[in-house]
């Protein structure tokens, strides 16, 4: 349904970017529909090809009797029958079945995310009255050149607001997709490739196309009534552009896995690390200079620069971090 209202709205579009948007959600959502339907139907085909060809066809002749007990004697060897007394030999009890280690808490992942679900909010918050759109707020100076700021008055709320958004922009959502991406190999391994991505696409898509297909438009609907314009049900990606695209990362690193080695890899030393930021810095500007602006929001990323210099890079350091279980070294620092 996603897939079709995206491919239906192409002709609507006014502008290139939201043309080539649409037309990236529709194949993204076909893409993902396609996941899905292998997720679903895998065991009933395998379920019927197992009956179709696991078993002799009618008409076929049945094995007979002499070569039906185990084969030769070689097969026959392979077959070992252990009887374990319930108590052991001088009359004790049995030893008790070791226990699964426990797993370690890491309470202060959870501590993170409280705070990153903390700032998430209240930097939205700070975007409406520290933007014209929130009209009568009286937080945004009246006469206002968004590229110049020679006209903003200073003494308004837009000084504080913009270093807010500012310093917490360039590490909060890397923060939370870096996260996300530490529990995806332990996940992948326990789960397998199939269970892990149907989990995926339940638990992110579920509440990407509850929102995109439901609420948002509907949180549409209310504001435009509330403004006098004209009611108008249309897509709305909003917030949830970040469980679009940990859905996308994540799929991805599911198919790469299951034919890449995994990384091995200890934590790198404090100054690599700090040599690798100097290099995602020229990427991250490097992004922003030469990608168009107006292409800065194809696929509903929102701004690439900040995809390609932080979203990605931290994803994939996730994923060799989880596997390599880097945490644990920061641990033990």
């Amino acid at each position: 349904a996603a897939a079709a209202w995206r491919f239906a709205v192409i002709d609507e579009q006014t502008n290139a970017p939201d043309r080539g948007t649409a037309i990236f959600n529709g194949v993204n959502f076909i893409i993902m529909a396609l996941f899905g339907a292998y997720c679903v139907l895998s065991p009933s085909v395998s379920s019927l090809l197992e009956n179709h060809f696991g078993k002799p066809r009618r008409g076929e002749a049945a094995e007979p009797a002499e070569n039906a007990e185990y084969g030769d004697e070689k097969e026959a060897a392979a077959i070992a029958v252990v009887v374990v007394d319930s108590k052991s030999t001088d009359g004790g009890e049995a030893p008790a079945p070791a226990e699964k280690p426990a797993r370690r808490k890491m309470a202060y992942l959870t501590n993170v995310k409280i705070f990153l679900t903390f700032i998430v909010v209240t930097f939205h918050v700070v975007c409406k009255f520290n933007t014209d759109q929130a009209d009568g707020l009286g937080t945004f100076a009246a006469v206002f050149d968004p590229v110049t700021y020679q006209t903003s008055s200073w003494t308004s709320f837009f000084p504080g607001g913009a270093w807010f958004l500012m310093a917490n922009q360039y590490y909060f959502m890397a923060a939370f997709f870096f996260i996300s991406a530490y529990f995806c190999p332990k996940s992948m391994d326990r789960k397998g490739f199939r269970l892990f991505v149907q989990d995926k696409l339940v638990r992110l898509g579920g509440g990407f196309v509850l929102y995109s297909l439901l609420l948002g438009p509907i949180l549409g609907l209310y504001c435009y009534a509330y403004g006098g314009y004209p009611l108008d049900y249309v897509w709305s990606t909003g917030p949830p552009w970040f469980i679009l695209w940990l859905l996308n990362f994540t799929l991805i690193y599911a198919v790469i896995a299951q034919f890449a080695a995994p990384v091995k890899m200890n934590m790198p030393h404090p100054v690599i690390l700090l040599l690798f930021g100097a290099f995602l810095s020229a990427a991250f500007y490097g992004v922003a200079v030469g990608v168009p602006q107006e292409w800065q929001y194809l696929g509903n990323m929102v701004k690439w620069w900040y995809g390609i210099g932080l979203y990605i890079p931290f994803f994939t350091a996730g994923i060799i971090a989880g596997r390599n279980d880097w945490m644990k070294s920061v641990e033990e620092m």
